[in-house]
């Protein structure tokens, strides 16, 4: 019996979710721009946090993007094994298909044949 890979829901909501995550990073990190735009601090120390602050989240969002990537990855590579192992369990009922089909053909021309040599001493 061969094992198969199905998809869970977790897996789903992990890949659905990524996106949610994403515009979650987003807003945030758009939230702390403006409002640090309009904090009362000199534009040096200002420009300063805004640099920080945009590098922590594209570091944050590099993350998530690299999470992000290695589930799609597992997903097509999951989904890959899946096709693989569907079309090999095809070409196997497509052979034993032939096999029977085969043995039915052969049964019959020797039940034909077996008539047709009864039928042929009887006359």
């Amino acid at each position: 019996m061969r094992e198969t890979d199905t998809f869970t829901t977790g897996e789903a909501a992990a890949a659905g979710g990524a996106g949610f995550t994403m515009g979650l990073l987003c807003g945030a990190a758009a939230g702390i721009a403006v409002g640090l735009l309009f904090a009362p601090k000199p534009g040096a120390e200002l420009r300063g946090q805004v640099a920080e602050t945009a590098d922590r989240f594209r570091r944050k969002a590099g993350r998530k993007m690299d999470d992000v990537s290695g589930t799609v990855n597992d997903l097509v590579d999951k989904s890959r094994r899946t096709y693989s192992r569907a079309m090999d369990t095809m070409d196997d009922l497509v052979d034993r298909g032939r096999s029977a089909v085969q043995q039915g053909q052969q049964a019959f021309d020797d039940a034909r044949s077996s008539i047709k040599d009864t039928y042929d001493e009887t006359h």
